[in-house]
């Protein structure tokens, strides 16, 4: 099992332009509940923007993701929840998922599995930076 992921670099918009980059994780077998798929540390002097996900298993028993960041000091989450089945979802968008709420600099970004799994389980997070 391996992420592949699309090769859109860079975002343009009237009022913006990012370039976007990939961050990706291990694969992890049968995680706890809990368990970290994907872990960003965001820049000192920059908020970080979240522009996409890969998350794929192999589990038939389904599961719930979460995204976690901090913006100016809150938790912010993003839920994402999986059928049953083995599956993977790839998503992918030009206005950030949390453009009103980017996360904090020298934060961590991450993708948490929530509930324990059986089978193999990997994710991805696709970012842009910003300078305050």
């Amino acid at each position: 099992m391996s992420i592949k992921i699309n090769n859109v670099t860079e975002i343009k918009q009237d009022e913006f332009k990012r370039k976007l980059r990939w961050v990706g994780g291990e694969i992890i077998t049968d995680p706890q509940a809990d368990t970290t798929l994907v872990a960003h540390a965001c820049s000192y002097g920059k908020k970080t923007f979240i522009h996409g996900y890969h998350i794929s298993t192999t589990d038939i028993g389904g599961n719930t993701f979460l995204i976690r960041w901090l913006n100016n000091g809150q938790v912010k989450t993003w839920e994402i929840v999986f059928p049953a089945n083995g599956t993977a979802v790839i998503f992918e968008e030009y206005i950030a998922i949390n453009e009103r709420s980017h996360a904090d600099p020298q934060s961590q970004l991450t993708i948490t599995c929530l509930k324990g799994g059986a089978g193999m389980y990997q994710a991805a997070v696709c970012i842009a930076e910003e300078v305050l």
